[in-house]
């Protein structure tokens, strides 16, 4: 049987992670392939935005706010000068567990595990280790199962621990580390990717500034 662990839980002393994007004066701008390994509610500070989940389409205002489940896949379409907040969930642990059962439970287990430890060299083997699995191949037809790859679910949660990073840097040397990419190239290269921007233009939209 497979041991599920409690990764969606805040331990009490630890503050939830948050990170707030603001665009600039002159632009629209569409930031895709959000997909956050923890429950988020997402809420809009200033302006208008619009947040397209898959099957649905929610358009913004000041004060309004969304939940979003872990690994969700959101795009985001902020006005000129609009503000929104993405807050981690503070669950306990016994409505964390709930959570991740009620979707993609191997999928999200993974994916803040990898969060969490971007640097590791992540393997089917070691995750499958991590997740207490007995066979790698277990794990890869669980995956599928849930509609996800390894491979991509890992590449992913890396880039969103370098969006969560760059939000609570003053500049962008926090980029410096590769987060498991070969190079700072490659890393630059998968941002834009993923979220169809690039590393300075998310660079401004993460200022610090903005953070709380």
């Amino acid at each position: 049987m497979t041991r599920m662990t409690e990764v969606n839980a805040v331990p009490p002393e630890v503050a939830p992670r948050s990170l707030i994007l603001q665009s600039p004066a002159y632009a629209r701008v569409q930031l895709r392939g959000l997909r956050f390994p923890f429950p988020v509610v997402a809420e809009v500070i200033k302006g208008d935005c619009e947040l397209i989940v898959p099957g649905q389409m929610r358009a913004s205002h000041d004060g309004v706010w969304h939940t979003i489940r872990p690994l969700e896949s959101p795009r985001l379409v902020l006005a000129e000068r609009a503000r929104v907040a993405f807050r981690q969930l503070p669950l306990s642990g016994r409505q964390a567990e709930a959570g991740e059962r009620r979707h993609k439970p191997i999928a999200s287990t993974l994916a803040l595990a990898v969060f969490q430890s971007p640097q590791r060299p992540w393997r089917l083997a070691s995750a499958s280790q991590e997740l207490s699995m007995d066979r790698p191949g277990r794990l890869s037809r669980s995956l599928m199962s849930e509609g996800e790859s390894f491979v991509d679910l890992v590449a992913t949660q890396r880039l969103m621990r370098a969006l969560f990073d760059l939000a609570g840097a003053g500049s962008q040397s926090r980029l410096t580390e590769c987060y498991g990419f070969p190079d700072r190239a490659r890393l630059e290269d998968a941002i834009y990717d993923r979220f169809g921007v690039n590393a300075a233009l998310l660079h401004r939209l993460l200022d610090s500034r903005w953070q709380s």
